[in-house]
């Protein structure tokens, strides 16, 4: 509770990134970091709401889940997962899931296998349109585990966290070449970026210009060359 941590400002200050775990009371965390210039990542699911980390308009707990839905691979965070159901909770676990109205630049990872308006993985980038016009001030991760059911993930679902914490603290923004949230430059990043090319997914529009052309592959290659 509030009495017994630093501030939300305080922790930002301290740290490159914030975790919430749902065994935190959400009502100890509720809209704290709103507007607070650090990366977020959270699997309680009464955060991500209107009024606090505005993802999703509503969330719920569903007990005894195996499986997501991937729905975009070439996100550093699902990167090379395959599209469809991945088992993530061998024996099953439960889950938290958004629902209801996702924010304008809010990206949907993946779903609860079956139910496609459980969105299971939400991800927002720095400066993106949020619900009720909310701009995320860092990086904002909503996965799907529930208290600590992380911890009978299998490896997909233990890689899906790892990743969500690389792309979340990536310093991208000052190494732009570095797709995959990893931190450096590599192959991994050229073959990831060429996906988003060839996708023509808006992540690809490397020059700003509005469309993908080869202007942002050779804007790429550029800064492929430079590194970080």
């Amino acid at each position: 509770d509030r009495a017994n941590r630093p501030s939300a400002q305080q922790l930002a200050d301290e740290s490159d990134l914030v975790i919430v775990s749902s065994s935190v009371a959400s009502t100890n965390i509720a809209g704290d970091f709103r507007d607070v210039a650090v990366p977020v990542i959270w699997w309680e699911q009464a955060l991500t709401r209107a009024d606090r980390e505005p993802l999703a308009s509503d969330g719920i707990v569903i007990g005894g889940a195996t499986q997501i839905n991937v729905l975009d691979n070439a996100h550093p965070i699902t990167q090379d997962l395959s599209l469809g159901n991945v088992t993530v909770f061998p024996g099953g676990a439960s889950v938290s899931v958004a629902r209801g109205a996702v924010g304008p630049d809010v990206d949907v990872l993946a779903t609860r296998a079956g139910e496609p308006n459980d969105y299971a993985i939400l991800a927002a980038d720095e400066g993106a349109e949020l619900l009720g016009g909310h701009i995320a001030p860092a990086r904002r991760v909503f996965l799907f585990f529930e208290d600590n059911s992380w911890l009978a993930g299998n490896t997909t679902a233990q890689q899906i966290l790892q990743r969500a914490v690389q792309w979340a603290r990536s310093t991208t923004p000052n190494c732009p070449a570095d797709i995959t949230g990893e931190g450096d430059v590599n192959t991994n990043d050229f073959f990831a970026f060429l996906a988003l090319y060839q996708a023509a997914d808006p992540r690809a529009d490397f020059t700003g210009e509005g469309d993908i052309n080869t202007n942002d592959f050779f804007a790429y290659l550029a800064a492929y060359q430079q590194g970080c």
